[in-house]
């Protein structure tokens, strides 16, 4: 496993970290909290990560590559397109399979998916900008209970030592 910090010379990377937490907290919040179906201001959601992904000269691939290992979590909204409001629209597939799918159901699930998709960019966006020790000092200036900055502490550091562990393992089955 590798550390997430990519190092690169930019006003985004050059920004306190409490700042970072605080305006990524806000932009996360403020994106949940727009209505099912706003599509203009999801784009301007989605404009707003990607240019900072550019002022942080970190690449809209990195950003893009890294924020797909969410999308399958989408896949427990799938019910929304078959189980929303009413009315339902009668489609057929193949000409033999008939599904009821819910216009309002289908728009729910995708706002959903592209809200979970925006918000986790906003997080990769400040792990690859933030090291971890610097957001852990910023979660504690801003009076995040210790308790859990201690455990995300905790967490993190030992995810590198099982990570190191496991391949310590494979290597052993494999020389078997």
């Amino acid at each position: 496993m590798r550390e997430l910090y990519e190092f690169r010379h930019s006003a985004v990377h050059q920004m306190d970290a409490r700042v970072k937490v605080i305006f990524t907290l806000a932009f996360i919040i403020f994106l949940n909290l727009t209505p099912t179906g706003a599509w203009p201001a999801y784009i301007l959601f989605l404009t707003l990560i990607l240019s900072a992904g550019v002022l942080s000269r970190l690449g809209l691939g990195l950003l893009v590559r890294r924020s797909l290992f969410a999308l399958p979590f989408a896949l427990a909204a799938i019910p929304l397109i078959f189980t929303g409001p009413l009315p339902h629209v009668n489609l057929t597939i193949f000409q033999r399979i008939h599904v009821n799918i819910s216009p309002a159901g289908l728009e729910r699930f995708m706002s959903i998916t592209l809200k979970l998709w925006v918000s986790v960019q906003a997080a990769v966006l400040l792990s690859a900008t933030t090291r971890f020790p610097d957001l852990l000092a910023a979660l504690q200036q801003l009076r995040v209970p210790k308790l859990f900055v201690a455990i995300l502490g905790l967490m993190w550091r030992y995810l590198f030592v099982m990570s190191d562990e496991a391949s310590r393992m494979l290597r052993a089955r494999t020389s078997r």
